[in-house]
């Protein structure tokens, strides 16, 4: 082997950890990326779910407020 093939053979090997270290960074980014979007689709749907919630006791407010006023007319005409 020759002095030049030496030294490619020296770069090429360099090149191809970096590449490999390179990729091994972009999996673990994208790994990373996945959980975070994983971690705000379920908080998305706890919002959504909150927000339901909020939109069910507003409703059940509304009627016992009706009611109430209800009673109260009722027992203002005795």
């Amino acid at each position: 082997m020759n002095l030049v093939e030496s030294i490619c053979k020296v770069k090429f090997s360099a090149l191809r950890r970096k590449m490999i270290s390179s990729a091994a960074a972009q999996d673990k980014a994208v790994r990373k990326l996945r959980e975070t979007v994983a971690a705000m689709e379920e908080a998305a749907e706890e919002l959504q779910e909150t927000r339901r919630r909020e939109k069910e006791l507003f409703e059940e407010y509304m009627a016992l407020t009706d009611k109430l006023m209800a009673i109260k007319q009722f027992a203002e005409s005795l």
